[in-house]
């Protein structure tokens, strides 16, 4: 049994004792929304990583081999970035250990070194105009900085040197004596 299906066997137990203490099957479930929700997650991941890995698989048979290498690593990249924020299911459902979490965090920033060259390449090949992104990272003219300054400054909470909020709220707090 797969941490998925135990997440979602200890949900539908938890349906199941609600509704045995004399609750309806309706706020039994939603008593139990959240676990619902994180098995949904979790399926929805694994779902996502399984059927992208497929995909590549056959795609590989068609694409050069540079090309093979980066979507491997996507996946891969993917893959273990969800689990090291599964953390908690791991230790739970899966048997793992320490020196497992260390390989998944030192694979993590390996991939992230050989996507890293290829990431401006990787964003640009969905050819979205910049008009669209409305990034300051990555636009065409390299005036990152410059535009990360220019969108702060049109927030709203930029309009004035200090926000009034900060003189109502924050200043007195800090001035009591707590």
């Amino acid at each position: 049994m797969n941490s998925n299906t135990k997440k979602l066997k200890i949900a539908f137990e938890n349906v199941e004792k609600r509704k045995k203490e004399g609750i309806s099957h309706e706020n039994a479930t939603n008593l139990t929304s959240i676990e619902l929700a994180q098995a949904a997650d979790a399926h929805g991941r694994a779902f996502l990583i399984q059927a992208a890995y497929v995909s590549m698989k056959e795609s590989l048979k068609q694409v050069p081999p540079a090309l093979g290498e980066v979507l491997q690593d996507l996946i891969t990249l993917y893959a273990v970035e969800s689990s090291l924020r599964a953390l908690g299911d791991l230790l739970r459902f899966v048997t793992i250990t320490e020196a497992d979490i260390r390989e998944l965090q030192g694979t993590l920033e390996t991939l992230l070194a050989r996507i890293r060259p290829n990431a401006v390449g990787i964003v640009d090949g969905y050819d979205i105009p910049d008009e669209i992104l409305q990034s300051a990272l990555g636009a065409y003219d390299g005036n990152v900085y410059e535009r990360i300054f220019a969108s702060a400054m049109k927030s709203p909470l930029n309009q004035e040197p200090v926000n009034k909020s900060f003189h109502l709220y924050l200043k007195p707090f800090l001035k009591s004596q707590l």
